[in-house]
Formats: structure tokens, C-alpha cells, sequence
């Protein structure tokens, strides 16, 4: 009888964190929210002498391909709304959160683009 106790509670803890996941995430970018260019106007955490990383461009296009300062490569929507870009070696991971998007670089600084017009 104790474990039934113990087993409900297991179960409403979990459907309760499913729950509040499931809240937070916002919605999953199209396709047409990605493309176009994008400037780099931030870079968190600020490193020293690495500013010149700031103010480059990136253009994602509708063929799932991404013209990067390295070159051209290829890019995706995951189901979980994150943007991927493979380059060779690696893969970066971006976010786009209330018109800016973040994209983790490979050194896990975070790079901030805002959309040009």
C-alpha cells in the first residue's frame, strides 16, 4: 500500500515537470524567421580582444544552407526549436528568443544577431 503512495507521487511529480517544460519552451521558429541576415551585435561573456567578433554578418537561406564568415554550410530547425549549423568538425546551436538570435559558438561563448532589415 506504501509503495502505491510512493508510485503516485513519483507519477504527479513528473507530469507536473513535463507540464512546466512544456510552458517554457516557446514556440518553434519557422523558416522564414530564420532566413535573411543577421548581425552580430553582442557576444557574451564579453572576452578581451575579442571584440572584432562583433559585427559580422551570416545569411541563412531558404535551400538549409548558411553563409558564415568559414563559408557556406548547412543549417536546420530541430523539433525542439533550436537552430542547427554543421560545419565541418563541429555543430553550433542557436536560439531565437524575442527577435535576437543566439547561437552558442564552439569556444561556448554565446554570439547575439540581430535581424537586418
Amino acid at each position: 500500500m506504501r509503495n502505491v503512495g510512493v508510485k503516485i507521487r513519483i507519477f504527479l511529480l513528473v507530469s507536473f515537470l513535463g507540464i512546466c517544460l512544456i510552458g517554457c519552451t516557446g514556440p518553434i521558429p519557422k523558416m522564414e524567421d530564420i532566413q535573411g541576415e543577421w548581425i552580430a551585435i553582442e557576444r557574451e561573456p564579453g572576452i578581451p580582444g575579442r571584440s572584432g567578433q562583433v559585427g559580422f554578418i551570416i545569411e541563412f537561406f531558404g535551400d538549409k544552407t548558411v553563409v558564415l564568415p568559414s563559408g557556406k554550410r548547412d543549417w536546420s530547425i530541430l523539433e525542439d526549436g533550436r537552430v542547427k549549423i554543421d560545419v565541418p568538425g563541429l555543430t553550433m546551436y542557436g536560439s531565437l528568443k524575442e527577435g535576437q538570435l543566439i547561437i552558442t559558438m564552439p569556444d561556448e561563448t554565446k554570439v547575439i544577431f540581430k535581424k537586418r532589415k
